[in-house]
């Protein structure tokens, strides 16, 4: 029974066409996690300045968009994939859009598949190496020009391998043209130039290898090199020049744009550190099992050093991460299980030759006995027993236990990571509905009113693109002057005198959410709640228009004025929408209980501290909801 199942295995092995329908199936599943709705505040900004520069041909080189900024130098950086993006937009529409990320990502992760099966790693190592590193990849996936540097660096590092492992050299002379194209789409080039650099260890191996051999020289060292050195002046022929290339170092180590922003601090600050420190764990350990059966490759330590360590300055590495730490991880466990496979067979067939040794010092000499036997008498030779199936070498204790490991690490790991952030990226096309709010898009565009707009940073770029050129935004997710920056912040924590900076800009409207990205509560809301002096006018549950109460607006006030009273449901709301998008679950339920019991309301208060609970049975919890049952029989 044994050997017939070894013998199926044995068979299905050898089945190239089953084989890699498994192969696609496996890497199609993987790719359909990188279908997310849109949910990114940058979606607007990009869209707009993409529509500006392909319909009126201009490089937007002054602001056009935020007017306290009007006509300042603008950074153009990012245009190549503004256009880009705005023309999927204009034939496909966000949908469309959604596919376009899902096929940059796909792309992406086909390089490295590619990269890694030209070192001729076992398939189903890749795939599953991928498969846990796919989670944290598909929480940046959103139409952002970093799309295009994943895109850009796997095809340098399946290039790499290729040239390295499989001695296509060729596809080294693409290599130019790529950061040429790279460095006008996108400042992240130094993403491609440090693993063009890493895999450069690897001629520095091959040409000691050869013993410094001339046409080892040649070819290993001097064309690489030369390759390199035009990728490197490529980027610099772009119209951003230097200043582009270290555009991610500046923004790393600039404090003052960073606050603020969520995505520019650390992972250590963010919901992710502790799927962060999974992967970590994961990559440490076969990491270390590589080391042991001295199989790992220094270019492949270096990218997966940096790519580590990226998150731990900014949020947003954490899928750069997984581009530069999966060959390590799969080439670890790759060569480790081609140590034991070595290691079991020199001890099988030493097992085997000493077997064969013995018999022949047993086996009776027929010279030495002297005999003559008939030859009717003599028996005939037995039929040697079947070879055992090649297949039967899986089945060895010491690999099995090593599958066991590398499959339940990734296998957990996957669950693990798509679990916990199932409420921060959300499968699908398109616009989120917890994020934009189309209704007051149409609002503003229909609003006949004089003066300027304030905004809440996070919505620029939504507005933007809902009203330019109609209505110009006070600011947006660029953030690009940081007294602007301060200012807007002055007004949403409350602090200071926020109507003095009304003054100064002439705001006369307000468009906003009631609740930050932290799921807190906007002091600006108290604020424009409890002054005389602003209306309300719109609210839908995603955002909310103020108006100043001035003789200019007595038209627009008496049309669309709505009671503040409104504003506790409003926040109720905007803080359910928040749970889609990242925000702790029981954080909400909490605060929203609080909230409701703070109005008076103590069924739906005991409705949210029950759902709390049930995420984290808090005793404390069960205390207050056993008090509010007694308020409630009280009544």
């Amino acid at each position: 029974m044994a050997l017939s199942a070894a013998e199926t295995f044995g068979n299905l092995a050898k089945n190239s066409r089953l084989q890699n329908a498994l192969i696609a199936l496996f890497f199609l599943g993987i790719s359909a996690l990188f279908f997310n709705k849109i949910f990114t505040s940058d979606y607007g900004i990009h869209l707009s300045i993409g529509k500006h520069f392909i319909e009126t041909g201009k490089v937007p080189d002054k602001e056009f968009m935020n007017y306290p900024l009007l006509n300042q130098p603008m950074n153009y950086e990012e245009l190549g994939f503004q256009a880009i993006l705005y023309t999927v937009y204009r034939v496909v529409g966000s949908d469309g859009v959604s596919v376009f990320v899902w096929l940059m990502a796909t792309l992406s992760f086909f390089f490295i598949y590619k990269s890694l099966r030209a070192r001729d790693i076992n398939p189903y190592i890749a795939l599953f190496t991928m498969l846990i590193f796919a989670m944290p990849f598909r929480i940046r996936l959103q139409p952002r020009p970093e799309i295009i540097a994943y895109f850009f660096t796997s095809y340098l590092i399946y290039g790499c391998s290729l040239f390295y492992y499989k001695g296509n050299r060729k596809i080294l002379y693409t290599f130019p043209l790529v950061f040429l194209l790279w460095a006008n789409i996108h400042p992240s080039t130094l993403a491609g130039i440090g693993a063009v650099g890493a895999f450069g260890t690897q001629s520095l191996v091959v040409i000691y290898r050869d013993k410094f051999a001339k046409a080892s020289l040649k070819n290993n060292l001097f064309v690489p090199l030369g390759i390199f050195v035009l990728c490197v002046l490529a980027t610099f022929l772009s119209k951003h020049g230097v200043e582009s290339v270290l555009t991610p170092v500046r923004l790393m180590v600039n404090p003052n744009q960073m606050t603020g922003i969520s995505e520019m601090t650390s992972v250590k600050n963010s919901g992710f550190y502790e799927f962060y420190k999974y992967i970590l764990a994961v990559s440490v350990v076969f990491g270390a099992l590589g080391l042991i059966a001295w199989k790992l490759k220094i270019h492949d330590i270096i990218m997966a050093v940096y790519g580590l360590k990226l998150p731990l300055q900014v949020a947003r590495g954490m899928a750069f991460m997984s581009v530069f730490a999966i060959p390590m991880v799969a080439q670890s466990f790759d060569g480790f299980l081609r140590r034991i496979r070595t290691y079991l067979s020199r001890r099988e067939e030493a097992s085997l030759k000493a077997g064969m040794k013995a018999v022949k010092e047993k086996e009776p000499s027929r010279k030495k006995q002297g005999k003559k036997v008939h030859p009717a008498a003599e028996q005939k030779p037995t039929p040697a027993s079947p070879a055992p199936l090649p297949a039967l070498r899986y089945f060895r204790l010491p690999i099995v236990l090593a599958w066991l490991v590398f499959l339940g690490a990734t296998g957990y790991g996957a669950y693990y990571i798509r679990v916990g952030t199932a409420d921060i990226v959300e499968n699908g096309i398109g616009l989120t509905e917890h994020k934009f709010s189309l209704k007051s898009g149409e609002f503003l565009r229909n609003l006949d009113i004089k003066g300027n707009m304030f905004n809440f940073f996070d919505l620029g770029g939504f507005v933007e693109w809902q009203v330019y050129p109609r209505k110009l935004t006070f600011i947006d997710g660029r953030a690009g002057n940081p007294t602007l920056f301060m200012e807007h912040q002055a007004i949403t924590s409350g602090m200071g005198d926020m109507e003095s900076t009304f003054r100064k800009y002439n705001i006369t409207y307000v468009i906003t959410k009631t609740v930050d990205s932290a799921g807190m509560v906007l002091p600006l809301i108290n604020y424009l709640a409890m002054s005389p002096s602003w209306e309300l006018v719109f609210a839908d549950g995603l955002a909310v228009v103020f108006v100043k109460n001035i003789p200019e607006n007595r038209a627009i006030i008496d049309r669309y004025k709505i009671s503040k009273n409104v504003l506790g449901a409003q926040i109720v709301s905007e803080m359910l929408h928040s749970t889609y998008l990242g925000i702790n679950r029981f954080f909400v339920y909490y605060t929203i209980g609080n909230i409701y019991m703070n109005s008076g309301d103590y069924g739906n208060a005991r409705k949210f501290f029950e759902l709390a609970r049930s995420i984290h049975d808090d005793p404390n919890l069960a205390a207050l909801v056993s008090r509010l049952d007694g308020m409630q029989r009280m009544r």
